[in-house]
Order: structure tokens, then C-alpha cells, then sequence
């Protein structure tokens, strides 16, 4: 491991050489570049002087150590300047001093993985099983792998039967041939079936193995479930998608003799191994030699052939180790007082205890647990290995053991009898840290190992209490530990949805734990990853990247990380990019494009590419980049950018592939410069890319398209991101034109600022608009220019009134992580983000215990969130609305204000306390109700922004209508129709739709108080909608609209109602006879309004209907609403079918929670005046079915928990709450708790 101080040696060394050689080539008036060296050196296609400008970096935490491979290069450099400066050269100094300044390697041998294996079952493997080093086992990794590979032949078996005593070695052989010795075209599913670790049942083989089968087959592993049904049909699809790439499948199942199932009366593992394997999959288990073929086993069934059976050798290290560990367990046996005790405790805990809590439990001195523990069992016994902090807080932290070896556990277990004892023993040790809310002395075992050993137990009861205890949630994130966090909640998700799948209070919770969770998750910083990876922690760093909230973003950091791994962890470099590519694929399934994630898709898309790509897996890396589009005609770089980087990345394993992609790439360039791109400097950066993959002729083709292209761009003001573009594509090739470019971007942009009001009509908004990206780009030219002290005053010379820009966005942010200052005021504690920075680029210089420090502080900071930023640039809270409504709607109006008041911004309070007040009304909480809706409208008067509808400035006043609308309709449900009617008054203009709808809202909660005033305000929207110039699209959507006046007005009054069926009528003669198609809101509110008399040519109607647009997609369809009239019409299958068919999982947990809704006859919530009718037209459609069809909520409560239960699955979760306050009121509490810990709110009792 080479030494910090070592790398910065040889940094400082070459430079100072460097300076050396420059100076003498000066005073001899020779040139002197690193152009010039790289020529003099390599010729001149020579690349080192791209090198050197990384090795060199002016700032020395930018800068990279040189690795071996580049030795040559490094030694021909230095005897070049050596030469030029007239000093010797000692190139066994040089070498020498370049070995020291390596970083640590991995010292596990680089192994190919399956490309699409499970990467949490590989970490799985590796931390418990995997031995460091497998001796002597040559000849049955070379079986093994002939097995796994032989064609296919009618006289051998597709099946294996590898048997042996305990102690022979087995798990440690199959262990390592699945993650060290796979053979190329062969995947790999295993599963190895282990008492002592909890998977040792057919539900732990089902949940292990069909997780990497469905990555196999390329299917989402959220959705296969893991019931046996599921198990053939997945086997077969597997297979068939390996046949189909040409590989083959092998299933290998470890230890067949520790499944429980046969001993308890359950179904056997081996039963569920298919007796005829499809696509030519191999099934290869172990085991000992009894016990027998379990009886559920078909007679036909392959293991029950005996020709399948081939004997292994016991290891030749394993029989020491047996009969060294049988001793000190007999000392431990011998030892009644303290063995014992520790020996029971240890088995019981099947995890890793250390010796203070052990000496805690058996209450002795901790000396005497070390004597026995480290003295007598010490080689017994594995150290624990919890992941959470990288530096402890006590140098004399305590050692954790474990159990080594299952088959000690189980001579133990029999030794001890019942050990029921000892686990009461560690159930009562909790509970009484529990009591406490788990304080920070909480020993790791209970924070970490506990709940693995509940699961492992079934006690199913215990592990939900623990997982999803908030204060436990918090201490580990206290300890750094969000992905142990999110790894328990996965743990008891699992769990519940095996054996409580409609228990919706424990679903609810699960649920609300990962929403708060996942706030966490996305102040995580995206270079904590890959500074963990960078130190060595391969897997705690795709731990940390998996738990970012969304699949692209997952996607993004495993590609990272793979790029971060190669070289010094490949086989966890595969794993990371093959983990990318499915988490890029799922973004693509999921993603909409009217919510804008569908460009994150892509772009995850193609960093998931060029990862495989620079793992060596060419094949699915071109795949994935087929399926890109060719963004040059979507007016971007992309394109271009990401051909580039994929051709750099597979230069050093197929050149000729590598020179396609180039190729491409430059064409994509040359297309984009044709076209009018939105951002001018596109082209600029699509050439770039192609010249830092480039060599050569080509290379320099690209430079030289730069400069002309920026020689005849415009003297506009976006020229100066063009040129600072320019500057920092030319800054290694060309040097001088590179500094004169970024000197006049600079200038351009200082002038503008200086002076905005002598800017053109065209450059003036373009200071607004784009003052952010063409600041960060400018900055950046001038870093790589050198000209760093530049692009600090540059920064500096930013009015303040600027800083806040479009949408309410940071205009410095990007130039200040350029210039790596991080977002902290000096008075500040550095953010995570700064802390993960630093320890990254302390990693890269081979400082890893300050790298190490900062990493842990780093983690640390999200234990304990800041409010950082302006307003707008706070995460929104937006699901917290719906919870201060259930709140209230269960009676829980003092928490639901108290949780109003604690929002950061201030227009959500005033819409969670006015949804709070518009519950608590109908629940006959009148004066709460009252008091909550009047401080809503108060707030009203403070909101800033109000008159400002500029996009520019993110529209604030559509917020503060939003607020003002919720507000008014608080006011409403409370009988406030004055102060209601102003309120409304104050959403817009006379005629402006968003006023009109505030009105309408406002009637609905007056019906009850003054039906006179809503009857009024409905007639007066009616006739305004039967003019025929009141929208811009006709007669198309009024009937939707006629649908919100319908559930306004519900049976308040039967002659509004007529007059309203009047205009439906008027309506529709009118769509006849314009020829008008129907849309689909007006279709559905037709369908409603004559459903009562006509139920069976509605239900046929809507079946029809859908057949015909079973191709458009689901995001341009109130799915939701759909599903609500399948419903109504008495189809629950329909309705059922199509919310599940929603591809994005919020939409679709929207969908059943609309339908849950409908079926429980739960109310619509306040509704946001300034969203059109067809954005908050399921909502009203849910209003009206209830009104125009009311189900009998007897006869549904069962399908409601059902859709329920489906809608908490899913992101929009949320959505469900209000349902929950009417069916399952004590899930709404469990959420309060959740989120008043993570909050640290008090909690009130009424």
C-alpha cells in the first residue's frame, strides 16, 4: 500500500523536472510543450500529453496518481525533460517512487462474475461464505466447469450431485467457482442453504433464487414475487433468454441436507427443482449423504438417480480445522459457569456479539470473555462485520464473534439442547434498549444483527416492531448506516408480504419507513459511493448507491462506481455495470415523458452503457446503446458524447468496435453542427468527446472544427459559453488558442454583468435565462486554463441579486463545485456533499484513514438534517399534506396542525392546514375545524409572490392561488362564506379559469351550510360553459367540466341538478354536431351520468372503448379514473387490470388508491384551483361515481383493503392515506409516530 506522502512526492518531483526542463529549453530558444514532449516521446500520434495534463493537474486534489500501466510512458517523459534540463536520470528511483504511490488493490484475484447476477446475493456469498483462499482444488474447479459447460447429450444427466461429510469443504469449493472461477457463456443462480444464517427453507431458496433469475431474464424483480407457482415459468424464461445470447444457465444449490422443510412438514427445496430443465439449464447441488431425497420428491424426479452422484474428497485443509475447533468447543461445553452462557448466547444470536456484550449478558468481567473468546476459540470464530461507520469512536472498541462454520453450530446446538433460554435472554437485552428508544451506547448487534436473526427465526412479530421502530431507524442513521436502514425495511417487507400480505397497517408502515428514508437517500451525496469504492469497500459502496430514490439515479452511480472499480476491483466492477444496465432498463419502463424522467432514462441509459462497456461486457454494452435514439436530431450531445465515451472505454478490449463507435459518434457531431441545437455549444462538446477518444489525424480534425466554429459563431452573448467550451476542449492540444478563448469569454461575460443594460434585445434575456450554465462553463475554462484565481473574481463579481436565477435555482452552484468550494457559507459545518468531495480526492491520493474519517462525517451529517438553501430549493413535502388530513380525519386535529406548522414551506402549511380543517369538518370536529381553516386563510396574507406568474422566477403566484384556493375551500367546510368567497376572489381575474374553479370548489363545501350561495355559484359556471366561446377548444372537455359542477352540487338541490342534465344534453348535441370526437374525460363523465338507467350499454361501451386505444400509453390517460368506472359498472377484474398496467409505479399506486376510494366512499381532498380539469379529473370522477353509483361499503370492504393493500406498494403510497383514516385508522397513527421521530416532533395527546 503506497503511502500519501509518496504520491505527492512524485508529483511535486515531476513538476519540479518539468520546470527544469522548460526553462532550459527557453534559454536554448527551443519550444517547449507537453505537446512537444508527448511528439519527442510517442511520435506524433502520441496521447502522454493528455496524461500529463492528469498527473499534473495545477491544483494537486484534481490531479491523478499515475498507475503501473502507464510506467513506460512516465520513465520516457522523465528521461525526455531529464535530457532537455541536461541532469541525470535514476529510473530505479523514478519506478520505485511510482510503486510507493500506488493506491491499496483489491488482493481477491480478478474474477469474471455473471454479468447479471445479484449483486446483494454475491455480497451475500462473499461476506459469509467465500474463503480467502482456496488451496488445492484445481482438479473440481475444472469439473465443475466442464459440467457447467458439456454439450448436451441423451446419456448424461443435466443434473449433479456433488456429496460429502461435514467439514469436507464443499460450501468454500462452490463458493468460490460462483464468484471466482465462472466459465465465460455460463450463468449462474445460486443459493446456498444455511442454518446458522437464516436460508434454510424453501422461502429463503425461492426469495434468493428468483431474484437473479429475473435478472437473468431480464424481468423486474420487484414484480415476480416468490411463490412457487412463479418458480417453473421464471426457470424456463431464464433459460431460454440465456439460450437466446448463446450461454447457458446453471442453477447450483449448496447444502440441500440443512433444509428445514422436510424436518417441519413443509415442502422441500428439492421438490421445487423442475424435473425436466428447459433451454439446456444444468442443475448442479451438494449436500451431505444423508439425509435421503426428501419423500415430497417425485419418483421420476433426476436426484433420485444415482448415476447423478459423485463423491468429493474432504478438503485437505478442512479436517485440521474440524478437529482444533471441536476442541475449544468442548472447553466451552466443560465451562458451565461462563462457557456455556457464551456458547448459548452465540448460538442464539446468529450474528456477531462482541465480548463487552457478552460480558454485559453473562455478567462477567469482559477480561475473562476475551480469555475464552480470543485465547481459547479464537480461530472458531469469525469476526462480525456490521458496515456501519469506517472509524470507530474507541480505539478499544470490543471485538464481535460469530459462529465460523454450520456445522459448529449445529454440534453446539445439540451439545446445549433447547436454546430457547438464550434467545429470551437477547429478546429481553432489547427490549430494554427499546424502552429507551435505542440511545447512542445501543450495542451494533442490536442495530444490525438482531433483525436478521428474528427473520431467521420467524418471529415475524418481533422483526416488524424492530424494522419499523423509527427511533431504531434513527440510530442507525446516526451511525451512518442508511443503507442497513434500508436493507431492514426490505428485510421485513419481504417477510410481511409473504405472510401478511393484507395487513395494511404493517404495509403502511413499511411504506411511510422507506418515504422517510428516502428523504435521506437524496441528500446522500453522489461521491460517498464512489469514495467508499475508491477505499476498497466495494460493497458498502453499490450498498450506498442502491438507495437512491429513483432508477436512473441508481443507474448513474453504479455506473460510477463500475468506472471507479476497474483496475482496482473487477469482478465488483462487472457486478456495478451490470447492476446499472437493469436499473437504467427499469427507468426506461417507468418513465413518462410529461413528467420529463424519460430524458433521465436515457441519460441513465448511457452511463449504464459505457460502464459495461468499460468492464469488458462489449456485447451488452452495444445492446444497450442501440437502444439509445439518435439525440443529434433531438438537438443535443448525447449522442456524440456517449458514442465517445463508449468507444474509449472499449479501446483496450476490441479496437475495431472502438473505431466504429468513434466514427458514429463523429457523425452524430457533424449532424448536431448542421442543425440548429438549442444549446450553441453543443457541437463543441460532441467534437471534444470525440477528440479525447480520438488519436491522431482524426484528433486533430475535431480540433479543428472547434476553432472553426467558434471563429464563425455570432459575437452574442452565449458565444461566450461556446468559446469557454472551446477553451477547455483546446487547453492539452492548443494550448495558446485555448487561453485566448477562455480570456475572451471571460471578458464577454464580465462585461455583461458589468453592464446589462447595454446588452442587445436578444443578449439581455439570455443573462437571465442562462446566466448559470454559461457561468459554470466560463469558470471551467478558466480552471483548465489555469487561470483559477480568474474565475474566483469572476465568481465574486456575480451581483447578489443574480445568484437566486430561473426557477429559483443557485446560479453559483455549478461554477462553485467547479472551482470545489463546495455550497458551505465559511461560518457553516461543511454539508455531506463537501466532506464526500474531500475524502473522494484524499482517496485518490492514497490517504485513506483522513479519507476514511471525513467519509464517516460525512454519512454521519444526514443523521441529523439542515435546512440549507432558499425555499424553493427545498425538497418538497408534499405527501405530508395528506397525512395532516388523515390525521384529522381520525381526530387527531392537534397533531395534524402540528405537523402543518413544522412544513419548510410556507404554501404547503397553509394547504396541509387547510386539508387538516376540511377533513375535521365532515368528521364533526366543527370548532377544531374552524380554528385550522381560519389560520390557513391568515397564512394567506404572509405568502410572498403572489402577482408573479413569471416561468423565469418558477411562477410563484400559481403556488400562492393553490394556497389561497385551499384556504377558501377550508372556509367553505366550515360555513365561512364571506371570507370563503373573497378568498376564491383573490385566485385571478374575473374570467380566469383558475377563479372559476376556485368558486366551484368553494360551493361544493358550502352546499352543506348554504346551499342557496353554491346553487348560485354552480348556475353561474353552467351558463358560462354553455357559451360557445368560453375555451379555445370548443365543445371538447365540457362535458368534464358539466362532471365537477355535478360533484359540486352532489343532491343538494335536484333543480340544479336538473338544469346541469339539461346542459349535459345541450353539450352533447352540440360535440354531434360539430363532429367532435369525444375525449376521454368526457366519454367517462357520459358513461357516469347514464350508467344508473343504462349500466349494461355503459359497461359494454367502456369495454369497447378500451379495446380500441389499447395502444395509446398510460401516462396521456386518467388511468385512475378508468379504473374507478370499471368499478362502478360492477367489473372489479377491469378495474383491477388496468391500474396495474400503469408503467410508472406513483401513477399506478394513484390508480388503486383512487378505486379504494370509490369503494369506501371516501371524499375527495382539497382541490388545486390552479391544476385544469382533466389534471384533477379523477379526483372529481371519484366524487361523482360515489354521488351517481354509491357502492354498499359492506359488500366492498374486502376489495377496498385489497386495492388498498396494492396501492401502498407502490411511490404514491401517499395516496392511500385517506382511505386508510375510514378503514384502517390505526395505520394512520403508526405513520404519525414514523414521521414525528424522524421529524423529532412531540408527539400530543388529545
Amino acid at each position: 500500500m503506497g503511502e500519501s506522502s509518496k504520491a505527492r512526492e512524485l508529483y511535486d518531483a515531476l513538476r519540479a523536472l518539468e520546470a527544469k526542463a522548460k526553462a532550459a529549453r527557453r534559454q536554448a530558444g527551443q519550444e517547449h510543450s507537453r505537446r512537444a514532449v508527448a511528439r519527442a516521446v510517442g511520435g506524433r500520434d502520441s496521447k502522454v500529453d493528455r496524461r500529463l495534463a492528469e498527473w499534473l493537474n495545477p491544483d494537486w486534489n484534481r490531479a491523478k496518481t499515475p498507475d503501473l500501466s502507464s510506467s513506460e510512458q512516465l520513465i520516457a517523459v522523465v528521461q525526455q525533460w531529464s535530457t532537455w534540463a541536461n541532469v541525470l536520470c535514476d529510473t530505479r528511483w523514478w519506478r520505485t517512487l511510482l510503486d510507493d504511490a500506488q493506491p491499496l488493490r483489491s488482493s481477491l484475484a480478478p474474477a469474471k462474475p455473471s454479468p447479471r447476477g445479484d449483486e446483494s446475493h454475491a455480497a451475500w456469498i462473499e461476506q459469509y461464505i467465500l474463503p480467502v483462499q482456496l488451496l488445492d482444488r484445481d482438479a473440481e474447479l475444472r469439473e465443475l466447469s466442464a459440467f457447467c459447460t458439456a454439450a448436451d447429450s441423451p446419456d448424461t444427466s443435466a443434473y449433479g450431485w456433488w456429496q460429502a461429510p461435514a467439514w469436507a469443504g464443499k460450501s468454500a469449493l462452490l463458493s468460490d467457482f460462483v464468484l471466482r472461477h465462472r466459465p465465460d457463456g455460463v450463468e449462474i443462480v445460486s443459493c446456498f442453504v444455511t442454518d446458522r444464517l437464516g436460508r434454510n427453507d424453501r422461502q429463503g431458496f425461492l426469495q434468493t433464487v428468483m431474484r437473479q433469475l429475473a435478472a437473468v431474464a431480464q424481468r423486474d424483480a420487484v414484480t415476480v414475487g416468490s411463490s412457487p407457482e412463479d418458480f417453473p415459468d421464471l426457470c424456463r424464461a431464464a433459460a431460454e433468454a440465456c439460450q437466446g445470447r448463446g450461454q447457458r444457465l446453471v442453477l447450483i444449490v449448496d447444502g440441500l441436507d440443512e433444509d428445514q422443510g422436510p424436518a417441519t412438514d413443509g415442502l422441500s427445496i428439492a421438490a421445487l427443482l423442475p424435473k425436466v430443465l428447459p433451454g439446456g439449464m444444468r442443475v448442479l447441488v451438494t449436500g451431505r449423504p444423508s439425509p435421503p431425497v426428501p419423500d415430497d420428491v417425485p419418483p421420476d424426479h433426476p436426484l433420485r438417480t444415482r448415476g447423478i452422484v459423485r463423491t468429493l474428497d474432504p478438503w485437505s485443509h478442512a479436517p485440521g480445522i474440524s478437529a482444533f475447533a471441536r476442541h475449544e468447543l468442548h472447553r466451552l461445553l466443560d465451562d458451565e459457569e461462563v462457557g456455556v452462557p457464551l456458547l448459548g448466547l452465540l448460538v442464539a444470536a446468529r450474528g456477531s456479539l462482541t465480548a463487552a456484550d457478552l460480558a454485559d449478558l453473562v455478567g462477567v468481567r469482559p477480561y475473562r470473555v476475551d480469555r475464552l473468546l480470543r485465547g481459547i476459540t479464537g480461530r472458531s470464530f469469525i469476526p462480525g462485520s456490521h458496515g456501519q461507520v469506517l472509524v470507530s469512536d474507541s480505539p478499544t472498541v470490543s471485538h464481535a464473534h460469530a459462529l465460523g462454520h454450520e456445522e459448529l453450530r449445529r454440534e453446539a446446538l445439540a451439545a446445549l439442547g433447547d436454546v430457547t433460554g438464550f434467545e429470551r435472554q437477547l429478546h429481553e437485552w432489547a427490549d430494554g434498549f427499546r424502552a429507551r428508544d435505542w440511545p447512542s451506547d445501543t450495542p451494533s448487534y442490536l442495530l444490525y444483527d438482531y433483525p436478521r436473526m428474528l427473520h431467521s427465526v420467524g418471529d415475524i412479530q418481533r422483526l416488524t416492531e424492530i424494522a419499523l421502530d423509527p427511533h431504531h431507524q434513527r440510530a442507525l442513521l446516526e451511525r451512518a448506516s442508511l443503507d442497513t436502514a434500508f436493507s431492514h425495511i426490505e428485510l421485513t417487507a419481504q417477510t410481511v408480504r409473504g405472510h401478511r400480505p393484507d395487513d395494511l397497517v404493517a404495509l403502511t408502515v413499511l411504506a411511510a419507513s422507506s418515504a422517510m428514508l428516502a428523504e435521506r437517500a437524496r441528500a446522500l451525496p453522489a461521491d460517498v459511493p464512489v469514495a467508499f469504492a475508491r477505499l476498497g469497500h466495494a460493497r458498502r459502496a453499490m450498498d450506498l448507491a442502491l438507495v437512491a430514490p429513483f432508477p436512473a439515479e441508481k443507474a448513474v452511480r453504479l455506473a460510477k462506481l463500475a468506472h471507479v472499480l476497474v483496475g482496482i476491483d473487477d469482478r465488483h466492477a462487472v457486478e456495478a455495470a451490470s447492476e446499472a444496465a437493469r436499473w437504467a432498463e427499469r427507468a426506461r419502463r417507468e418513465s413518462a415523458p410529461p413528467s420529463g424522467d424519460e430524458q433521465e432514462a436515457e441519460e441513465a441509459t448511457g452511463e449504464a452503457a459505457v460502464a459495461l462497456m468499460a468492464v469488458g461486457e462489449l456485447r451488452q454494452g452495444r445492446e444497450l446503446l442501440g437502444k439509445l435514439g439518435a439525440s443529434a436530431a433531438a438537438g443535443d450531445e448525447a449522442g456524440a458524447t456517449v458514442g465517445a465515451r463508449a468507444a474509449l472505454a472499449a479501446q483496450s478490449h476490441d479496437p475495431a468496435l472502438a473505431q466504429e463507435l468513434l466514427e458514429q459518434a463523429e457523425r452524430y457531431a457533424e449532424e448536431l453542427a448542421d442543425g440548429s441545437p438549442a444549446d450553441p455549444s453543443a457541437p463543441v462538446s460532441a467534437w471534444a468527446a470525440v477528440a479525447a477518444a480520438a488519436e491522431g489525424e482524426q484528433a486533430d480534425r475535431m480540433y479543428e472544427r472547434i476553432s472553426q466554429y467558434t471563429q464563425a459563431f455570432p459575437a452574442r452573448l452565449t458565444a461566450c459559453a461556446v468559446d469557454a467550451s472551446a477553451a477547455s476542449a483546446l487547453a492539452t492540444a492548443r494550448p495558446q488558442q485555448a487561453n485566448t478563448l477562455a480570456d475572451r469569454a471571460a471578458q464577454r461575460l464580465e462585461a455583461a454583468l458589468g453592464d446589462p443594460d447595454a446588452l442587445s434585445a436578444d443578449d439581455g434575456p439570455d443573462l437571465t435565462m442562462l446566466l448559470s450554465p454559461m457561468l459554470t462553463a466560463v469558470v471551467r475554462a478558466l480552471v483548465d486554463t489555469g487561470s483559477v484565481d480568474r474565475a474566483h473574481s469572476l465568481v465574486a463579481c456575480v451581483p447578489e441579486e443574480r445568484h437566486i436565477g430561473l426557477m429559483g435555482m443557485d446560479t453559483l452552484a455549478g461554477a462553485r463545485a467547479t472551482l470545489a468550494d463546495g455550497l458551505d457559507d465559511p461560518g457553516e459545518e461543511p454539508s455531506a456533499q463537501t466532506l464526500a468531495q474531500q475524502a473522494y480526492r484524499l482517496a485518490e491520493r492514497n490517504e485513506p484513514d483522513e479519507a476514511s474519517r471525513l467519509l464517516s462525517q460525512a454519512l454521519e451529517a444526514l443523521g441529523s438534517p439542515q435546512d440549507r438553501g432558499t425555499r424553493r430549493n427545498q425538497p418538497r413535502e408534499t405527501w405530508l399534506i395528506s397525512l395532516c388530513a388523515a390525521l384529522s380525519a381520525i381526530g387527531r386535529q392537534r397533531d395534524g396542525a402540528q405537523l402543518a406548522r413544522s412544513l419548510r414551506n410556507p404554501v404547503e402549511q397553509v394547504q396541509a392546514l387547510a386539508a387538516a380543517a376540511a377533513t375535521a369538518s365532515p368528521a364533526g370536529h366543527r370548532e377544531d375545524a374552524r380554528r385550522l381553516a381560519c389560520e390557513a386563510a391568515d397564512h394567506t396574507r404572509t405568502l410572498e409572490g403572489a402577482d408573479n406568474f413569471s416561468f423565469f422566477d418558477g411562477a410563484p403566484g400559481r403556488e400562492v392561488a393553490d394556497a389561497k384556493g385551499a384556504a377558501a375551500q377550508a372556509l367553505a367546510y366550515v360555513g365561512e362564506r364571506d371570507r370563503a368567497l373573497a378568498l376564491a376572489e383573490e385566485t385571478g381575474p374575473a374570467d380566469h379559469d383558475r377563479r372559476q374553479r376556485a368558486l366551484v370548489a368553494v360551493a361544493a363545501g358550502l352546499r352543506s351550510y348554504d346551499p342557496a350561495t353554491a346553487v348560485d355559484l354552480i348556475d353561474r359556471q353552467r351558463e358560462r360553459l354553455l357559451t360557445a366561446d368560453s375555451s379555445p377548444r370548443g365543445w371538447s372537455g365540457r362535458m368534464a367540466e358539466l362532471g365537477e359542477l355535478f360533484a359540486a352540487i352532489a343532491d343538494a338541490d335536484a333543480n340544479c341538478a336538473g338544469r346541469l342534465h339539461q346542459a349535459a344534453e345541450h353539450v352533447a348535441l352540440k360535440l354531434k354536431e360539430s363532429e367532435t370526437w369525444l375525449d376521454t374525460e368526457d366519454l367517462l363523465t357520459v358513461l357516469l351520468l347514464h350508467a344508473r338507467e343504462e349500466r349494461d350499454i355503459a359497461r359494454n361501451t367502456l369495454t369497447s372503448w378500451e379495446e380500441k386505444s389499447t395502444g395509446n400509453a398510460p401516462w396521456g390517460l386518467p388511468t385512475g379514473a378508468i379504473a374507478i368506472a370499471h368499478a362502478a359498472l360492477d367489473n372489479l377484474d377491469a378495474a383491477r387490470h388496468r391500474a396495474s398496467r400503469h408503467n410508472v409505479p406513483y401513477d399506478r399506486a394513484e390508480a388503486f388508491a383512487a378505486v379504494a376510494g370509490y369503494l369506501t366512499r371516501t371524499p375527495s381532498g382539497i382541490r388545486a384551483v390552479s391544476a385544469s380539469t382533466s389534471t384533477a379529473f379523477t379526483d372529481t370522477f371519484r366524487t361523482l361515481a360515489i354521488a351517481q353509483i354509491p357502492p354498499d361499503i359492506t359488500e366492498t370492504a374486502q376489495e377496498a383493503r385489497q386495492f388498498t393493500a396494492s396501492a401502498l406498494a407502490g411511490d404514491g403510497w401517499y395516496h392511500a392515506l385517506p382511505v386508510l383514516a375510514r378503514i384502517a385508522p390505526a395505520a394512520v397513527e403508526r405513520v404519525r409516530d414514523i414521521v414525528f421521530a424522524h421529524r423529532r416532533l412531540p408527539q400530543q395527546r388529545d
